[in-house]
């Protein structure tokens, strides 16, 4: 059976993966660079080897809550590796601790409204319960798409 290699991370005090294949790096959180007149959920630039990048608070854009401040809340640095020329941004999230092999018959689609389809993605359960599967390119939104489009393009 094919499995599919996930990060998991929490928002909220709520389970959340990523797929590992959209994942460059995972660094420690570290000071970020204001940018005025942005969404909320955008908490900055990141210098990310040479490179500003645009970092969302995934707690912020899902739960209108900042991330809490700890050892465990990291960045995680995803790539459009499908592109020539990729781009990155940075994806604040709380206890990025684990990953898991999910087998792809174990994988389920959610039954939430059209509302939360544009990044919400499968559901995965273990042991634990549910983890909900964000869907990386369904998850940035056109605003952070354009301010990583526009800092890339410098």
């Amino acid at each position: 059976m094919a499995k599919k290699l996930l990060i998991l991370f929490q928002a909220d005090d709520q389970r959340f993966a990523i797929s590992a294949k959209h994942i460059v790096e995972i660094t420690p959180l570290v000071e970020l660079i204001n940018v005025p007149k942005t969404r909320p959920y955008i908490s900055g630039l990141f210098n990310y080897r040479g490179t500003s990048i645009p970092v969302i608070d995934t707690n912020m854009l899902l739960f209108n809550k900042p991330s809490s401040l700890n050892i465990c809340t990291r960045i995680i640095v995803l790539s459009n590796s499908e592109e020539r020329s990729p781009k990155y941004v940075g994806l604040i999230a709380e206890k990025v601790n684990k990953t898991i092999n999910a087998e792809f018959s174990d994988i389920s689609n959610h039954t939430l409204t059209e509302e939360h389809d544009a990044y919400l993605g499968k559901i995965f359960n273990d042991h634990d319960g549910e983890i909900q599967i964000l869907d990386v390119e369904k998850l940035l939104p056109q605003e952070a798409n354009c301010l990583m489009a526009a800092i890339n393009a410098t």
